[in-house]
């Protein structure tokens, strides 16, 4: 039961950070953020799309994007944009988000 409840407590502030809408992180825009979705270094990519799910709502014209690397050749880049649309999820509703990305 203890353990159950740390689990908790741990993923809560994260849930609630990510409802927060933020249009920079790590004093990067998001379009400077987005357009590192591109890059050809799988931890540019990873980490972009990490930050851009930090940004919650502030991240939504992202959406299209971080679908299309659900598909990325490398694991950990596909893990971060998975993270980046839940936390997108949670910040502005799922079926937003799964209908902006074509899903």
């Amino acid at each position: 039961m203890r353990t159950l409840l740390l689990a908790v407590l741990l993923v809560l502030p994260t849930s609630l950070l990510a409802q927060e809408s933020r249009e920079q992180f790590l004093d990067r825009t998001r379009d400077q953020w987005l357009a590192k979705l591109k890059d050809k270094n799988e931890t540019v990519r990873r980490s972009a799309a990490f930050a851009l799910g930090r940004m919650g709502l502030g991240a939504k014209p992202a959406i299209t994007e971080l679908a299309k690397l659900l598909d990325d050749p490398q694991p950990a880049v596909r893990d971060a944009a998975g993270f980046a649309l839940g936390e997108i999820a949670v910040a502005g509703g799922e079926l937003a988000v799964w209908s902006e990305a074509g899903q």
